[in-house]
Parts: structure tokens; sequence; C-alpha cells
């Protein structure tokens, strides 16, 4: 791993182990239907929703990121909210509400079980006319990279996913 530096200052890193996968990820296109339900306790969706799993984000230095994209059932450009989380994209991380005691007070019926943790609902936006992306950064879930956070590495990833 190449050393990191800010300014003239080395930033102390090592590689992570990194999960075994049994294969890459494929990009999948899905159109989940208004009323549909990921779990039967799930809020159901209110609109048809276009799901466009493991899309791949090119990076500057050539890394790739991963991300879920959620969009209204149309043709025309909508505004896109972009989130960022190394937790793990649309409810897939290790980090869920599940894990929080008594779910952090927020009932199952209340989300979809696409947004990721500390995220937006697709289900609560895309009926507004926005698209939701949910990126695992750099590093995190199939994402490439090493993980890096809270730095300005990590806002250049930021930018570049962005654009």
């Amino acid at each position: 791993m190449a050393p990191y530096f800010v300014n003239s200052i080395e930033v102390t890193q090592r590689p992570i182990t990194r999960p075994p996968w049994d294969q890459p990820k494929e990009r999948v296109r899905l159109e989940l239907p208004a009323g549909f339900r990921k779990t039967p306790e799930a809020r159901p969706l209110p609109c048809d929703i276009i799901l466009e799993r493991d899309e791949l984000l090119g990076l500057r230095d050539g890394a790739r990121l991963r991300a879920d994209v959620y969009r209204p059932k149309t043709e025309a450009k909508v505004p896109a909210i972009m989130m960022w989380s190394p937790y793990g994209k649309s409810g897939t991380g290790v980090f869920n509400l599940d894990k929080m005691p008594l779910r952090a007070g927020v009932p199952l019926s209340q989300l979809s079980g696409y947004e990721s943790f500390e995220g937006l609902d697709p289900a609560e936006w895309i009926p507004r006319g926005y698209a939701v992306v949910n990126v695992d950064s750099r590093g995190v879930g199939d994402s490439e990279g090493d993980m890096r956070m809270w730095g300005t590495g990590e806002g250049r990833d930021g930018h570049d996913a962005v654009e």
C-alpha cells in the first residue's frame, strides 16, 4: 500500500482484511411495484420504483464504488439524493436498526427496509420525484480499496462519485 500524506505528514494506514465473497456482484435492474414489501412487516412501497443494484462509480485513482440507485419509473431526469455510508448500502450492512435497542423507537412498519443505516428511505423520497443513491464508501461491501474516513481522501471520493 502506497504511503498516504496530508500536506507533509504521513498518515499511518494498513490494509484491512476484506471478507471473502463467493464471486463479484453483477449489476441488477429490478422493477418494484407499488405495494411491494421487502418483508411482511415492512412499509409497502407507495409507487413503482426502479432499483438498479450494484452500479459502478469510478474514482480518479481507478477504484470503483458500488451503489444502489432507486428512482421513479420514468425516463425523465430527476434530482438525486446521495447517501454515503460506511455501514452498508440499502439495509445490507452490519449496522441497522435491528441491532439497536428497541430499533431506536422506529417500528418495522415505518420503513421499507431499503434504506441504509442512518440514511433516507427511498419509499419516502421516490414519490416526491427524487432518486436515492446509496453508496458503499471505499473499502465497504463490494466497493474497492481500503476504507478511509473523515479526511480529504474521502472528500475526493465523494466528489468523484457525484461527478
